[in-house]
């Protein structure tokens, strides 16, 4: 009879396993459940017309994650911004005076990799006046929306729901934009506010957000990679 309860008992512990701290199944439930974290969002956030050889950082810009105004930051005078950011999708209000309000999308999954920063653009309205001139564009639309991207790593031909024509330069120092859809940034320029939300699309696949916000006069940029 001891030895039936002995065995009764075992088979019990057993059974039990999964609901037991420290049991067989403990550390693959800890790693399923375990919660995402914040992380550090880092770039810059500099002038138009910024280049290396004639860098333009935008200081005294105010960073601010939409529903949660606890997570701000300031940029510094060279333009350099570090915000800590929620585990998820994010919009974030970039407001300068003098410079378009805009709103930055940021998507952890891009920056995941060690070192990954981004480099954002802001733009005055008398500069946007001459640029969409100097591009052969109607002239800018405050009460339409403007959408800049930022490509990390290999560019990719991207679409924008509302969009009719793009512009596209290849890199920090290229001040000639030209007609077209793939490179280090591309500028859908007066895409109708439409429902208030664009899907941003491509033929290749991208890690980045798909669904930006489209607001009137305001800058939409975001980066993928």
């Amino acid at each position: 009879m001891k030895m039936l309860a002995l065995v009764a008992a075992s088979l019990g512990l057993v059974a039990c396993s999964d609901d037991t701290p420290g049991g067989v199944d403990a550390p693959v439930d800890a790693a399923v459940d375990a919660p995402f974290t914040d992380y550090q969002l880092t770039g810059e956030y500099v002038d138009w017309d910024s280049t290396t050889s004639d860098f333009l950082g935008i200081v005294g810009a105010t960073w601010t994650v939409v529903d949660e105004p606890g997570r701000t930051a300031t940029t510094a005078p060279n333009g350099r911004v570090i915000l800590t950011a929620p585990p998820r999708v994010a919009t974030i209000t970039v407001n300068r005076t003098g410079y378009l309000d805009a709103r930055f999308v940021a998507d952890p999954a891009v920056f995941a990799a060690p070192g990954t920063g981004f480099s954002a653009r802001g733009i005055t309205p008398e500069r946007a006046e001459s640029f969409y001139q100097s591009l052969g564009l109607p002239a800018f639309d405050p009460e339409a929306a403007h959408v800049l991207v930022e490509t990390v790593g290999a560019d990719v031909p991207l679409t924008l729901t509302g969009a009719t024509v793009a512009f596209v330069s290849d890199g920090v120092d290229d001040t000639t934009w030209v007609a077209g859809d793939t490179g280090f940034f591309v500028l859908f320029p007066n895409v109708p506010v439409g429902s208030g939300t664009g899907t941003l699309g491509s033929t290749e696949a991208f890690t980045g957000p798909t669904s930006l916000p489209l607001e009137a006069g305001r800058l939409t940029i975001t980066t993928i990679r």
